[in-house]
């Protein structure tokens, strides 16, 4: 049974390459799951769309590829196939039963691309250029020969929208057909006002600081973006730096730069952007990351002429604190690959469940602080993508953070059994905190992060007990309210303060409160209440001490 494989990631999942297994198909993620609805289009009004079919190289779908170059480089191709053409209707009004062709397709990298033949010589050739789909082609229009006659170069520019698939007929319409010759043909592109925007790379883009309860806004120019290697879309990237868990909403929808189709992803991995994807839930225009950890994050702006703003754009971002407590993660789907056993330290855990989360926090490992121990995971029906990653809330703050990725695979997977080594840091938080074990499909709906879900895999989290490291002291004197110039009576003044009520003393610690003269504040008395009695003229202090 084949299994369809994504070569691209949640930005992209649209090529594909096929390979014999035993193992069922695995469904492609929803588009709502990748990315919110785009379609490019291009299209003139009162042109006529053509319906190519066929076999060979004399139709749109056996079409040769060609690339986009600076500058010229020719490709030769023979003379004309020596079938006639599936549609006897010609770019320039009349019709041949005789119309012979070869058929090469393109994906635009700028916003005009030259097309450019030679070698036809004496032959009345025609060159058609078309966009849409392979069975459903609209015509943009032809290069011909009749007009200088006989030219042994035919050239033409035409505007294209970058990434969109592109398609050449170079056709023969009169008879007999010509033989014993070759022809050249090459494009070369050209626009763009003047050369790629700076952040057309991830790495050109400028974090700007996003702190909880506010709004940053991004303003750029998107012309002359280009495509972004390993998918079909182009992009431009804008970046913001967080500090602790949020919650995230991309804002398209900036008055004045409406965008109608976007990306809704995110990635924290700069350059190489398609590993660290992360997809967001999208309302109207607006794109929620839930539980985003700490970190730079980088935002792909879509840039599609036919829908969204090209040139001047304005994008916002707002922040609010994620809430208290560990973040959800697990996965949708309930097929395919699943975890069915961890072991590590003293745990070892099987389990049968197709749920996207497993909660195993009952399930205690004890281990040492500055010790290695061996890491051991079963897959039940892994795929070649899948990837195991593991996280351990080393400094006890209900929170992973990207220092606490302690261990991560790369695929490709080659069988069930995925091992290796977990190093307890030695500045690891003595006490019972969480480690969180993923297995997920790297690259159909993935999600490398701690938070969220993916598409297909499992999450399981289990219980540490670690000793020999840092003791976490989270004890907290608090603060006192009083203080006032205080009269000797008799030779005697009573000073007093007031607990707040804002001390953290935790099971085992004792309060006790501590009074110091002058500015050494040395101390003099001590005592269960903030009251002491004084017996000489001086500046006093209380002070709280938990301990």
């Amino acid at each position: 049974m084949l299994k369809n494989y994504a070569i691209g990631t949640t930005l992209l999942a649209l090529l594909f390459s096929m390979g014999t297994s035993a193992q069922s198909p695995k469904p492609q993620p929803t588009m709502a799951e990748l990315r919110a609805q785009w379609q490019p289009s291009f299209a003139l009004s009162g042109e006529q769309n053509y319906d190519y079919r066929g076999g060979g190289g004399d139709d749109c779908g056996a079409a040769n590829p060609l690339s986009v170059g600076t500058t010229c480089a020719p490709v030769t191709f023979d003379a004309f196939s020596a079938t006639q053409s599936q549609d006897p209707i010609l770019c320039n009004g009349f019709t041949s039963p005789e119309a012979n062709d070869l058929w090469f397709s393109f994906q635009a990298t700028t916003p005009n691309t030259t097309i450019t033949v030679t070698g036809l010589g004496d032959f009345d050739a025609v060159i058609e250029y078309f966009s849409g789909s392979c069975g459903s082609l609209t015509s943009l229009g032809c290069i011909d020969d009749t007009f200088p006659p006989n030219s042994t170069v035919e050239t033409g520019t035409i505007g294209t929208t970058v990434g969109v698939t592109y398609y050449i007929r170079v056709y023969y319409y009169s008879s007999p057909l010509p033989t014993n010759f070759q022809f050249e043909i090459c494009l070369v592109g050209s626009g763009g006002g003047g050369g790629t925007p700076p952040n057309d790379l991830c790495t050109g883009a400028v974090p700007q600081n996003l702190s909880a309860g506010s709004t940053v806004t991004f303003t750029g120019d998107n012309t002359g973006a280009t495509l972004l290697a390993g998918t079909t879309f182009v992009v431009v990237w804008e970046a913001f730096t967080t500090t602790e868990c949020t919650d995230v909403t991309v804002n398209y929808c900036v008055p004045g730069s409406v965008f109608e189709n976007f990306l809704i992803n995110l990635t924290n991995n700069c350059p190489d952007v398609l590993t660290g994807l992360v997809a967001g839930t999208n309302t109207d225009c607006e794109v929620t990351f839930t539980q985003l950890p700490a970190g730079t994050w980088y935002i792909p702006v879509l840039v599609d002429a036919a829908t969204t703003p090209v040139g001047a754009y304005s994008i916002s971002a707002s922040a609010v604190a994620c809430a208290g407590g560990y973040c959800t993660a697990g996965a949708t789907s309930e097929e395919f690959e699943k975890i069915a056993n961890v072991s590590f330290a003293d745990i070892n855990n099987t389990s049968a469940a197709v749920t996207g989360y497993e909660d195993f926090t009952a399930v205690v490992g004890n281990v040492e602080a500055g010790q290695s121990y061996a890491f051991n995971l079963t897959i039940e029906e892994p795929y070649e993508a899948d990837q195991v990653l593991v996280w351990i809330d080393l400094d006890q703050s209900e929170s992973f953070e990207p220092g606490e990725l302690v261990f991560s695979t790369t695929p490709p997977q080659p069988d069930a059994n995925v091992s290796g080594t977990i190093t307890i840091p030695g500045t690891a938080a003595t006490g019972q905190t969480r480690m969180r074990v993923r297995l997920h499909d790297s690259e159909l709906g993935p999600n490398p992060g701690p938070c969220g879900t993916s598409t297909y895999g499992q999450v399981e989290d289990y219980t540490l007990n670690i000793t020999g490291g840092v003791v976490v002291c989270d004890a907290d004197a608090g603060t006192l309210s009083g203080g006032a110039t205080v009269c000797l009576e008799n030779g005697e003044a009573t000073l007093t303060a007031t607990a707040d009520g804002n001390a953290n003393v935790p099971a085992g610690y004792s309060t006790v409160y501590v009074l110091t003269e002058g500015a050494g504040l040395v101390i003099i008395q001590a005592g269960a209440t903030p009251e002491f009695i004084v017996d000489a003229e001086g500046d006093y202090t209380i002070h709280t001490l938990v301990y």
